[in-house]
Formats: structure tokens, C-alpha cells, sequence
């Protein structure tokens, strides 16, 4: 939505506003007016949108409703005229993919799912959510309302939306992760490390959707560490990254050894890639039971950890996993602001070269990765997705070779490039 639909609509309602609002009107207009102002100079700056939006809702609810009714009224019309693809959406279904999860984010107390946990830290807790992933979806995206859609709210059966969340002692978790696994044609976990800049619910909506969009067969475990999920706190979640390792390898081996399954998958991207191999540096298989699961694929997308420092890490560690695989990409300019900052490039960047070593299968995904910042082109891109299903459900080594991968060949050795 632009300065024009946003102005159409209180012009609609402005005669109504004296008598909605009574003397609070003076108010609004010495609040609103100046907003409006701004996103005239820039119609198509969306936080001006937003921020006009959100006087709306926040503080004269009812004139927002109010505005949601007339531009519903207008809503086929315009959807028509911006967009075909608007009006396509398939009503009434919808998938509810559950996603088992372990956090150690304080727990607001909050009955909202999506309020629930913060970015501060707390204890370790467990529990489950589920999460809609309407028939509409297209493999990759993470849709959710659209101002330019005129959509105001999460409507299940056009959006991926976290639905319920219920808490659970950490010896019901796993009851209840044994329980699923047995009823899986898989017995296998796929556990997501998400990045810096996350909250709960935007991790939580993405492990489904990579999940589903994988197609994969067994459970979905989140890890959820307390990221800030703001911009401009980027030091603060590197900090804790290494705060939270101690509960991840708590969560890393219960899922080994206590859910009975056979394989566990994990997947980490950005900064989650440091509590990862953190990780995976504790938890030394020769000594766990039996019984317990193997580590089979560890995939390190876009990992923003010192490029020296992950090599030698994989040259240590690499066999306390059936496989590691490393996506990186020359295009990532979140990778690029963290070298600027750190001022040795990172192992998710690809400028420099890719990261090389023994045990480990290096994927470029320079030529496919077209996301704007070019940082979570892991999960919402269609050819990627296609290569970690190879990769994860099909067992595929990239030397197979995969479909889609081109061996390149350097005196370090051999990475694999994706193709367009």
C-alpha cells in the first residue's frame, strides 16, 4: 500500500472521525498530519506506510477498523487492477506443519504465541508450535500479509502464520518427539539453528516452511537462542551465541540419545552456524551410547564465523558427522558487513575464495543467489531447496554428483557451483 491508498481511505472516513472520535480529534490530526507528510515527500517507503498504520491501530483502533472495512470493500477492484495473482489465493485450506521446539529466550508469559518468548534470556524450555502453510505457497516464500495486497491481517489460508504454541517439561518433549518419530516413515530429526536478527516467531515460521518446503519425512526441532531480532544489536547476539551453547549441546544430545531416533540432521544458518559448531565441538559420538543417533548431514548456510576458524574446525571435527556441506555465496552482503566489521572475511563469503578442506563439500551458490541482502538464499530459493532435498532426503554427496551442481576443480581441492 502507498501515500495514495492510505489517503483514499481516510478521506472515506474523515467526515466520520469528529463524531468517532469527539474531542480526541484535534490529537490526531496534530499526530497523523506530519506522518502523512513524510510519506508524501517517499510513497514508496513502506516504514512511512507503517508507521502511519500503526498511530492507527495502537492508538485510535477504531478509526483503523474503520479505514480495514472501506478499503475491503475496494479490495477485489484494486487487487485486480495491481495484480492477477491476488486474486488467486485457494480459500479454506491450508497444511499445519508441527515444529517441536527448545529455547532458552525468557518467557514473557504472554498467551499470544507470537509474544511469548523475547529476546532476552531466560532458562531452557521446551514445547511444540504449529504453523499454516496455505495450499497457495510457493516453495521458497514466507508469505505473509501485504500492504500492497491490501491485507491487514494473518489469514491461515494466504499466509504462514504460527498458530499455537504449548509448553512442555522437557521429559514430555521428548515422550511426544518419540511418539511422532514412531509414526514417521523416517525416523529422523531436522533440526534448524536460526541466524542473528530472529525472533521466535519469524524462527519459528521459517524451520516449517524450510521443513515442508524440503518435504521432509521425520520431526522438525527449533533451536531458538535469544537473538534480539533487531538490526542494530549485532554485538549483543554475538555475545549470546556463546551464551547459549551450553543449553544447545544439552538439546544436541537428548535429541541423540533420548528421542530413539536413527538420524538427525542439522541445519544452521548466519550466526547460528557458531552455536553449531560449538556444538558439535562438545559432543564427542565415541562417547555416547549405542543406540544413539547418528549426525548425518550438517549443512552451514551462510555461516558467519571467521573463515580460518571454521576451517580448522572442519579438519578436526568433520567425522563426528556422516557429512558436512558449506553453502556460501559471493552475493551475501550481510557476509560482506560482517568482514568490514570483523576485518577477515567469513566462511559464508565466497569473494575471497571458498572455503576449502578435507571433509567437507563446498557449495557456490553465487549464480542462484538473487535474494535482495543475499543471506537466506538457503531457504528461499527453489534451486537451493531443490539441492539440500538431494542433499538431506536423498542422501546425495555432491560428488554423486548432485543435479544442478558443476565440479570445480582448484590445486586446494574441488567445491561444487550451482548452476542457474
Amino acid at each position: 500500500m502507498n501515500y495514495l491508498q492510505v489517503q483514499t481511505a481516510l478521506n472515506a472516513v474523515w467526515n466520520d472521525l469528529p463524531v468517532m472520535l469527539g474531542g480526541r480529534m484535534n490529537q490526531l490530526e496534530a499526530r497523523l498530519l506530519p506522518l502523512l507528510r513524510q510519506l508524501e515527500a517517499d510513497p514508496f517507503d513502506a516504514a512511512r506506510v507503517d508507521a502511519v498504520l500503526a498511530l492507527l491501530e495502537d492508538e485510535y483502533p477504531d478509526v483503523y477498523e474503520r479505514m480495514v472495512e472501506v478499503m475491503a470493500e475496494h479490495e477485489a477492484d484494486m487487487a485486480f487492477r495491481s495484480t492477477t495473482k491476488a486474486v488467486q489465493s485457494t480459500v479454506g485450506r491450508y497444511m499445519v506443519v508441527p515444529v517441536w521446539y527448545a529455547t532458552d529466550r525468557k518467557n514473557t508469559g504472554e498467551q499470544d504465541p507470537r509474544e511469548r518468548y523475547s529476546g532476552e534470556r531466560g532458562t531452557l524450555q521446551f514445547g511444540r508450535v504449529e504453523v499454516s502453510i496455505p495450499d497457495s505457497h510457493e516453495k521458497g516464500k514466507l508469505e505473509k500479509p501485504s500492504l500492497f495486497r491490501l491485507q491487514f491481517r494473518e489469514d491461515p489460508e494466504k499466509h504462514v502464520v504460527l498458530l499455537t504454541l504449548a509448553e512442555a517439561e522437557s521429559a514430555t518433549w521428548i515422550v511426544d518427539l518419540k511418539q511422532n518419530l514412531a509414526g514417521c516413515s523416517k525416523r529422523d530429526v531436522l533440526l534448524f539453528i536460526h541466524g542473528y536478527n530472529v525472533g521466535f516467531e519469524d524462527a519459528a515460521r521459517r524451520a516449517a516452511q524450510f521443513a515442508y518446503d524440503l518435504e521432509f519425512q521425520g520431526v522438525a526441532v527449533l533451536y531458538s537462542w535469544p537473538s534480539k531480532g533487531k538490526v542494530l544489536r549485532y554485538m549483543v547476539d554475538e555475545d549470546t551465541a556463546l551464551w547459549t551453547v551450553d543449553h544447545f549441546e544439552e538439546v544436541l544430545r537428548m535429541l541423540v540419545v533420548e528421542t530413539g531416533a536413527e538420524r538427525v540432521h542439522a541445519v544452521a544458518h548466519s550466526m547460528g552456524n557458531r552455536v553449531l559448531t560449538e556444538g558439535i565441538r562438545r559432543m564427542d559420538p565415541a562417547q555416547l551410547p549405542a543406540t544413539a543417533a547418528k549426525l548425518r548431514d550438517v549443512v552451514f548456510a551462510a555461516p558467519d564465523i571467521n573463515a580460518d576458524t571454521f576451517r580448522e574446525f572442519v579438519a578436526k571435527f568433520y567425522r563426528r558427522a556422516e557429512r558436512f556441506t558449506l553453502y556460501a555465496s559471493n552475493a551475501d552482503k550481510a557476509m560482506k558487513l560482517s568482514q568490514k566489521l570483523h576485518r577477515y572475511p567469513r566462511a559464508g563469503d565466497a569473494r575471497d575464495g571458498v572455503v576449502l578442506s578435507a571433509g567437507l563439500e563446498t557449495i557456490d551458490a553465487s549464480a542462484v543467489d538473487k535474494d535482495f541482502l543475499g543471506h537466506s538464499y538457503f531457504c528461499d530459493n527453489r534451486i537451493i531447496l531443490q539441492d539440500m532435498f538431494n542433499l538431506i532426503m536423498e542422501g546425495k554427496s555432491a560428488a554423486t554428483p548432485r543435479y544442478g551442481l558443476n565440479e570445480r576443480k582448484t590445486p586446494q581441492g574441488s567445491y561444487w557451483a550451482l548452476l542457474r
